[in-house]
Formats: structure tokens, C-alpha cells, sequence
């Protein structure tokens, strides 16, 4: 089975697959977490990364 997460960013929304079977300590903490609300900013000096402070 596959789980998928959705993301939404302003008007953006996006679709993460969790990988369980590869990851499934990662999958879960991940999981633990949801649902989250935070800001997130775009890390200006990182190149194509974003930040939840």
C-alpha cells in the first residue's frame, strides 16, 4: 500500500509518496507529525531549499 501526503503552500499544493517500505522509522515520525501548520520561508542563501522556523 502507498501513502501519500498532500502538501499545500499558498496556492501551491503538492503530493509527497512516503516510501514505508524503505524507510519505515522515518515514515512514521514523519507521520507523527501531521498535521503541521507553520510558516515556511525560502532559505535565501541555500539554493532550492525552504525552512519551517
Amino acid at each position: 500500500m502507498t501513502t501519500t501526503i498532500d502538501i499545500r503552500v499558498a496556492d501551491l499544493r503538492l503530493t509527497a509518496r512516503l516510501e514505508a517500505a524503505a524507510a519505515p522509522r522515518t515514515c512514521a515520525a514523519v507521520l507523527g507529525l501531521l498535521p503541521l501548520r507553520a510558516s515556511l520561508l525560502q532559505a535565501r542563501w541555500s539554493g532550492e531549499s525552504a525552512w519551517v522556523p
